[in-house]
C-alpha cells in the first residue's frame, strides 16, 4: 500500500472533478459529506439496460461505472458556499495504468483511495489479489503506477 499527500488540493480537485485525467477509472463506489451524507454505489445495474447495452458491457468486462460519466453529479452535490466536510471516492486503477503483465488481469485489481478531509487530501493506491499467484507483482506496483500516473498528469504530491 502507497499513501500519497495531495500538495495542490486546488488543482487536483479541479482535474478530478473537472477534467478528464480520471474519467477511465471505474468507480467503486463514493461517499460525500456536505449538510448530510450522499452514498453512491458505482456498480452497473443490468436491468437498467437494454440487451444491446449490457452485451457491449459484458464484452468489455465492465461491472462499475466510469468516474467520467458521474463526476458532474458528484460535483454538483459538493459545490457550494461551504466546502464539504469529506469526501472519499473509491476508484479501480486501469489495468493499463498498472503496466503489469497480462496473465495477472484476471487476478489483480489496483485501487485508488482518494479521501478530503479536514482539508486535505490523502490518496492510498494498494494491489488486490483474488487469488495466490506465484510471482505476482508486489503490491507498491499500484503506488508506483499511480505516482507515475500522477507526474504525468502534473500532479503535486508527496509520499507519506
Amino acid at each position: 500500500m502507497t499513501i500519497i499527500k495531495i500538495l495542490d488540493i486546488k488543482d487536483f480537485t479541479s482535474k478530478l472533478f473537472l477534467g478528464n485525467v480520471f474519467d477511465s477509472f471505474p468507480l467503486i463506489d463514493a461517499l460525500f459529506v456536505t449538510s448530510c451524507s450522499f452514498s453512491i454505489d458505482g456498480r452497473l445495474q443490468s436491468d437498467y439496460f437494454d440487451t444491446d447495452e449490457n452485451e457491449r458491457l459484458s464484452e468489455e468486462h465492465r461491472q462499475f461505472v466510469l468516474w467520467g460519466s458521474l463526476k458532474d453529479h458528484a460535483r454538483s452535490i459538493i459545490k457550494g458556499k461551504r466546502l464539504p466536510v469529506q469526501f472519499r471516492i473509491l476508484l479501480r486503477i486501469p489495468f493499463e495504468i498498472l503496466d503489469i503483465p497480462a496473465e495477472y488481469a484476471s487476478s489483480l485489481n489496483g485501487y485508488l483511495n482518494i479521501q478530503y478531509k479536514n482539508q486535505q487530501i490523502i490518496c492510498t493506491a494498494d494491489l488486490s489479489f483474488s487469488s495466490f499467484v506465484p510471482g505476482a507483482p508486489h503490491a507498491s506496483g499500484a503506488g508506483d503506477a499511480v505516482l507515475s500516473y500522477f507526474r504525468q498528469k502534473e500532479i503535486v504530491c508527496q509520499i507519506l
